[in-house]
């Protein structure tokens, strides 16, 4: 019987912990994905990227791809260039510009650290700086309300080279993985997780 009750102790504890723990890096992706959207959002963005350009090609860089990030939890943008056939990383505060991090790579870390722009950056971009996102993820929260789920989380990605929204919810005790197309909101994938 003692047996049984520590076993019943250590498995309600690892429940416990997993679930904390899947709670934080649910607030941490939802913290990230509110500071990369409100960085795209920023209506300077394009001229302060355009900055950026200028003040590196001015030293003799070329830059190759600038995209929203983190860092500390903080908006800024990540930088990657060239010069002389090496290859840098930049991150600067935004919008302030201040270097926060600047360091050599060399071209396999660049290209295997998966830091080029590529199609579903590029997706991702171009929703979050839709001005119709908020809205449109409203409508999306509301029909599957409609439909009896309450929405957990929501992130935007690509399917099939389309930009998606991709919704953890619940319904009842039971959660699921929902892909909606993006703007339509027409049901691409509902499935039991």
């Amino acid at each position: 019987m003692q047996t049984l009750k520590k076993s019943i102790f250590s498995a309600t504890t690892t429940l416990l912990l997993t679930g904390a723990l899947s709670m934080g890096l649910v607030t941490n992706s939802m913290a990230y994905d509110r500071i990369e959207r409100q960085v795209y959002n920023d209506a300077n963005f394009g001229a302060i990227t355009q900055n950026i350009r200028q003040s590196l090609q001015q030293k003799g860089y070329q830059v190759i791809n600038i995209k929203a990030d983190d860092y500390d939890n903080k908006p800024s943008v990540e930088v990657y260039a060239k010069k002389g056939g090496q290859a840098y990383e930049f991150i600067y505060s935004y919008p302030s510009l201040k270097v926060l991090e600047s360091k050599q790579k060399t071209w396999s870390q660049l290209w295997n650290d998966d830091n080029q722009p590529d199609l579903d950056d590029k997706i991702k971009k171009s929703v979050y700086e839709d001005s119709n996102f908020d809205s449109i993820k409203q409508k999306a929260i509301q029909k599957l309300s409609n439909m009896g789920y309450t929405v957990e989380d929501i992130d935007v990605d690509d399917y099939r080279q389309k930009p998606v929204l991709e919704i953890e919810a619940k319904r009842g005790s039971q959660d699921y993985d929902i892909k909606l197309s993006y703007p339509d909101l027409q049901i691409i994938k509902i499935e039991e997780d």
